[in-house]
């Protein structure tokens, strides 16, 4: 493990970092027991989204003890599952989805479908603007001289 592992798409800090692999078999169960025919369309959506999170940075998941190097909070990758499973899920079924797994999410404020990787066919657009202190995008390290380079993104003072 090397440094804080970093949430491709929210950008925040994982603790207790639970790989994707581990919330797609806890998933992967409930769907088998809720709708069956979704399994294969749901391992299809897993592949694919994750392929889009590969980092640098590796990080030790609390449940098989795995190194990884897919880099998301169980919160994100929960939202982005629910997302996909509005399309095929009836209303009752996506209830008992957030009951079990929702973390709290539903009852958020902001406007979460824009955030969502499935709606978007990609990562996350960030919509807030950075100051100057936070988390190299290319690093990973909390950095207090962030600025933006060529590619527009924001990097410290050893990326530069």
């Amino acid at each position: 493990m090397n440094g804080i592992p970093v949430c491709k798409l929210c950008l925040e800090p994982i603790s207790n970092f639970i790989c994707p692999d581990c919330l797609y078999k806890s998933v992967q169960q409930w769907i088998w027991r809720s709708e069956p025919s979704l399994i294969r369309r749901f391992r299809d959506f897993h592949v694919r989204f994750i392929e889009t999170l590969v980092s640098q940075k590796t990080s030790i998941c609390v449940a098989c003890k795995q190194e990884y190097y897919h880099m998301i909070c169980p919160y994100d990758y929960l939202k982005e599952v629910y997302a996909w499973l509005e399309d095929s899920l009836p209303a009752d079924k996506l209830r008992e989805f957030l009951r079990i797994f929702s973390m709290g999410f539903k009852k958020t404020e902001i406007n979460l479908e824009s955030r969502f990787f499935y709606r978007n066919h990609g990562p996350a657009i960030q919509t807030w603007e950075k100051g100057d202190t936070g988390i190299c995008e290319l690093c990973e390290n909390y950095s207090d001289d962030l600025k933006r380079d060529s590619s527009n993104r924001y990097v410290c003072e050893q990326c530069r």
